[in-house]
């Protein structure tokens, strides 16, 4: 479970790299 959440967490991450 917690690879599923520390995954979303580096979707999020790249996502926000992607709009900055």
């Amino acid at each position: 479970m917690s690879n599923v959440v520390k995954a979303l967490q580096t979707v999020q991450d790249y996502t926000f790299l992607s709009g900055f």
